[in-house]
């Protein structure tokens, strides 16, 4: 099963989503992306750049994304995917979402606030996410 994570910029939620899945599947795939990565000026900008707390979060618990850089979300990474986990707050959901998604059956909505930047939201963040990603590879084996 391919998952695909998506948030707004893809340089936080979606990122961590994406990393702590690959360390917790063995036999499915994922890939992250933002909604607005382009917009924010943020697309293909590599987490370890320093502008964001996600890489200290995770190489806290020993998983580095420093190498990871953000992408912007396209209709073929919503189709090739089998499951699409939107990680945003219904408001940021209804601003944000383009109709190709809200379109797709294969959606699931996880309400985690955007830490923007904030140092301690960032941790508490990563850890919501570690419990939903624990959960959801539970549910897909």
């Amino acid at each position: 099963m391919k998952i695909l994570f998506v948030c707004k910029g893809n340089i936080g939620r979606s990122q961590m989503a994406e990393a702590f899945f690959a360390s917790m599947s063995k036999h499915n795939s994922a890939s992250s992306a933002g909604t607005n990565s382009r917009e924010d000026g943020v697309e293909g900008s590599r987490l370890g750049s320093g502008r964001w707390n996600t890489p200290d979060a995770m190489r806290e618990i020993g998983l580095d994304v420093s190498d990871k850089a953000s992408k912007q979300l396209t209709p073929r990474m919503v189709e090739e995917a089998d499951k699409v986990i939107v990680i945003m707050i219904a408001e940021e959901s209804t601003r944000l979402l383009p109709e190709y998604v809200r379109r797709s059956g294969k959606v699931e909505q996880w309400e985690i606030e955007d830490a923007k930047n904030n140092k301690e939201l960032t941790f508490a963040v990563r850890d919501t996410i570690k419990k939903r990603v624990e959960k959801l590879v539970l549910q897909i084996g």
